[in-house]
């Protein structure tokens, strides 16, 4: 299980490391490497559903490892009609790091053998939630790109970082449609958490939680809806913002579920 998630990120540092080349071969090894990254990281959740009889995304250990694997899609997926190169670049080192930190933690294999089982409300609140931060994680790493891609276009840079990338324009256009996205996702998986919350019996861990997600929530909703106010390269820097407040707000609550 930890070789295979540890197997994940070697693999997206090797797609980071060739994002910027133009030979074909080259494409074809960083593609390679991320369909390699992302089975790695889906046979590690798969091999925990399996060995433990539930979903994969009880602990934060799970969660982080689950959120970075359906970024990996989403981001591959857009990468089938889509050049991105910076993009990648920045995308491959997020889902690196967030793949090795969770094995490097001392207590990774005790998390995961005390997480619990999950009902069907919170099965699905989980699902929506994890494919909502994976979006979300998205919409960052583009934002990144916008203002990478800006500073090189302006700066007249010749590298191979400045050429064969997405227009500004269509770069701010995706990363909004993945923030809206988010948005939606979101909303749909605080229903079901505050549901599932009900059926069970509210535990202050658990109203913490919704609570955090209920911020997050409505700070997601109010750029997607003030995104069309504000210009492109400060949506992006907002977008890069926002991720980093979700883990902020969100990490340290799944770390007490630890204690």
């Amino acid at each position: 299980m930890i070789f295979l998630f540890c197997a994940a990120a070697i693999c997206y540092l090797l797609s980071a490391s060739g994002s910027f080349s133009d030979l074909k071969k080259t494409r074809a090894a960083v593609w390679g490497f991320s369909v390699a990254g992302f089975l790695a990281q889906t046979f590690g959740l798969g091999f925990i559903a399996f060995k433990f009889g539930r979903m994969p995304v009880a602990t934060s250990y799970e969660l982080s490892e689950a959120i970075v694997c359906v970024s990996v899609f989403f981001f591959m997926a857009s990468s089938l009609f889509f050049r991105m190169k910076i993009g990648a670049f920045l995308f491959y080192l997020f889902a690196a790091a967030f793949s090795v930190l969770p094995v490097l933690c001392p207590k990774f294999f005790e998390g995961v053998s005390a997480g619990r089982a999950m009902g069907a409300l919170s099965s699905v609140h989980v699902v929506l939630a994890v494919s909502s931060y994976a979006l979300l994680a998205f919409s960052a790493s583009l934002g990144g790109m916008y203002m990478l891609s800006r500073r090189l276009i302006k700066g007249k840079s010749n590298s191979l970082a400045a050429r064969g990338n997405l227009s500004l324009e269509k770069v701010a256009r995706l990363g909004k449609q993945a923030l809206f996205s988010a948005t939606f996702l979101m909303f749909f998986s605080i229903l079901a958490g505050g549901f599932a919350a009900l059926g069970a019996g509210s535990e202050n861990l658990a109203a913490l939680k919704l609570a955090a997600g209920g911020v997050l929530f409505l700070m997601m909703l109010l750029l997607s809806f003030f995104s069309k106010f504000l210009t492109d390269i400060t949506n992006a820097r907002l977008c890069v913002l926002l991720f980093a407040v979700s883990i902020l707000l969100l990490i340290p609550i799944e770390m007490r579920t630890m204690q």
